[in-house]
């Protein structure tokens, strides 16, 4: 009777665990097309007042968080959160290699097409520390042992004008991650370059109506310049959105988002701080 009762117990307990991981993934949306931009030291109030981001406000389904914050110290460190699902250790900007499981082996073993666009990047898998305003610390993918070991996962990553050529010839991955360069990211402070340069990404796919009602936008910031007093500005918007203009204030991370991508896409898990965050969610249609 005791362990037949101790028994009932667990099953039943179980029942509650998988309907509570039920309940969390249907929290989410299927969603069809991604593309995340990521920015450098634009804080909410700034990325809020540019001119082309308050005509999407005014007009897209969008959502923003008052409470986004980064999970490390250095840009590098919170770059590879985001794929990775921790920092690694990593506290700083110095080359590293990562050996841990990445976003990219999630979208691998789920066959799902995906490309990186750095501005200015070389190309060619170029793993200098970098050239210009493109620098390798900002794009961690290419520090992935696995992307430097194969030439084909490492031509995934190009350079910005890529981009521009798959939208003209509708060859856009279904995984699009941009990452401008430090003076159109917020990197240098210019708030309006970060406007203009948003503008010349997100332009031509918001006139394009078949890809607007399949894509899924999402701005994070992978760390706010030390002077600025509020949090790193994070959005996002498209037809997977009921809201127009909501503004959360729950505390968020680059984990929150990490596991709304993985939800969102069906991945699974990284089974890191990943696994433990809550997606963003509330605003879905």
């Amino acid at each position: 009777m005791k362990i037949s009762g101790l028994w009932n117990g667990l099953v039943a307990l179980g029942l509650i665990w998988f309907a509570g991981i039920s309940h969390a993934a249907s929290a989410v949306p299927a969603l069809d097309r991604v593309v995340w931009i990521w920015l450098e030291g634009v804080s909410f109030s700034e990325g809020s007042s540019g001119p082309f981001l308050k005509n999407i406000l005014r007009n897209q389904p969008s959502v923003r968080f008052s409470g986004f914050q980064p999970v490390n110290p250095s840009t590098q460190g919170n770059a590879i959160a985001m794929i990775a699902g921790s920092d690694l250790g990593v506290k700083d900007n110095e080359l590293t290699r990562i050996f841990s499981p990445t976003l990219v082996d999630l979208l691998e073993s789920k066959g799902i097409p995906w490309k990186v666009y750095a501005e200015d990047f070389p190309g060619a898998c170029y793993l200098s520390p970098g050239l210009g305003n493109y620098k390798r610390y900002r794009v961690p993918f290419l520090s992935v042992d696995r992307i430097q070991s194969d030439r084909y996962l490492c031509m995934n990553i190009l350079n910005y004008s890529n981009y521009q050529d798959d939208l003209k010839n509708g060859t856009l991955a279904r995984f699009s991650v941009i990452i401008p360069n430090l003076k159109n990211s917020g990197a240098f402070g210019d708030s309006g370059a970060v406007d203009a340069g948003l503008k010349t990404i997100l332009n031509p796919i918001l006139r394009n109506e078949d890809l607007m009602n399949r894509t899924t936008f999402v701005l994070s910031t992978i760390n706010p310049a030390a002077s600025r007093q509020d949090a790193p500005f994070a959005m996002v918007f498209g037809k997977t959105v009921k809201d127009y203009g909501r503004v959360v204030k729950d505390p968020v991370n680059h984990y929150s988002v990490l596991r709304t991508l993985e939800e969102g896409l069906g991945l699974g898990s990284l089974n890191q701080e990943d696994a433990k965050a809550t997606p963003l969610e509330g605003f879905w249609n």
